[in-house]
């Protein structure tokens, strides 16, 4: 359902950007690039022979072109190198593209969509550089000014912390995400083909005592396969800031 949910937005997004389309010429007068330049230099002294340096460069570039209002293309590059001083422990001379991501993004009313190849971040990924990305679509709906639902549809996601990184195919998720002076609570739900049946993702921070906050995360999930045990997890902490005074505590399990 979500994949057909992910074509009919393509196909509205794609009317819309005709719709209003804005002249090419001043659409790359509009373009936003953002991003990050990164050299790191590490010097290893082994106990016996020459010192090796190792020299690490990464990048990422964003590049937003809003096409209408509410309708905007973007693409992000994120390129990774590595250089040793000892040519022969060289894994990657020349940079590789970690991330090649390219994207339309809608938002208009309360209804906010990404389609296309997109970072994903959700409890059981990350975001950002080489990171948690695949192809597909998130879309997210404002149903007041402290609750969000949000529903996604991913083909192919490369990136998943539960699962070490590795790839996997056809995942979809729901959520409702509530925010307010008094506490900010995450209900997520995954399932993975062929790998998770569901995964149930609870996180939550109360903000209700003055100079206290608790944190609580709570996950119970059932792996895919007969035989296969449900695995659940609680983490609970607690802090206390007042003036020079700061303290925290914790359990897990």
């Amino acid at each position: 359902m979500l994949k057909k949910l992910s074509l009919a937005a393509l196909v509205a997004m794609g009317s819309m950007s005709v719709a209003s389309a804005t002249d090419l010429s001043e659409a790359i007068k509009g373009v936003q690039l953002n991003g990050m330049l990164r050299l790191r230099i590490t010097n290893n002294d082994p106990e016996k022979g020459d010192q090796i340096n190792t020299y690490q460069t990464s990048s990422d570039f964003k590049f937003t072109i809003p096409v209408s209002e509410e309708l905007k293309l973007i693409a992000k590059y994120g390129i990774d190198g590595k250089v040793d001083s000892d040519l022969q422990n060289n894994a990657n001379v020349d940079p590789g593209l970690v991330e090649n991501l390219l994207f339309v993004a809608y938002s208009k009313d309360g209804l906010s969509a990404k389609v296309g190849k997109i970072p994903v971040a959700t409890p059981v990924t990350g975001s950002g550089h080489g990171e948690a990305h695949g192809a597909g679509a998130i879309a997210t709906y404002k149903v007041s000014n402290a609750l969000t639902v949000a529903v996604a549809g991913i083909d192919a996601l490369k990136g998943i912390d539960k699962l070490g990184g590795a790839t996997a195919n056809n995942i979809y998720a729901a959520a409702a995400i509530y925010n307010s002076d008094v506490a900010d609570v995450q209900v997520w739900y995954f399932n993975v083909d062929n790998v998770l049946d569901s995964d149930i993702v609870v996180s939550a921070d109360i903000k209700a005592i003055p100079a206290v906050g608790l944190h609580v995360d709570f996950a119970t999930s059932e792996p895919a396969g007969a035989n296969s045990k449900t695995n659940t997890y609680t983490n609970i902490s607690a802090t206390f800031k007042q003036g020079a005074i700061c303290a925290k505590a914790g359990y897990a399990v």
